[in-house]
């Protein structure tokens, strides 16, 4: 089974996601994401499900690697 993700991005939440579709959101650095499972939202570069595939850069959050769920 999937997770399920929201985004909260300037007070508005939007979701659900699956990972791919919100990265597809052009995260920034000052959004919050909240995961199926947890009891908090966090900022994408805290959680570790974004660990390898996230840089801080001009406020974005920029995919660098492959997720495992991606074909190649």
């Amino acid at each position: 089974m999937k997770k399920v993700y929201r985004l909260l991005r300037n007070n508005v939440q939007s979701g659900p996601f699956t990972i791919d579709e919100l990265l597809q959101q052009h995260l920034k650095a000052s959004d919050l994401v909240w995961v199926e499972g947890r009891n908090a939202w966090h900022h994408p570069f805290e959680m570790d499900e974004f660990a390898v595939i996230i840089t801080k850069k001009e406020g974005y959050v920029e995919k660098k690697r492959r997720l495992p769920s991606e074909k190649q």
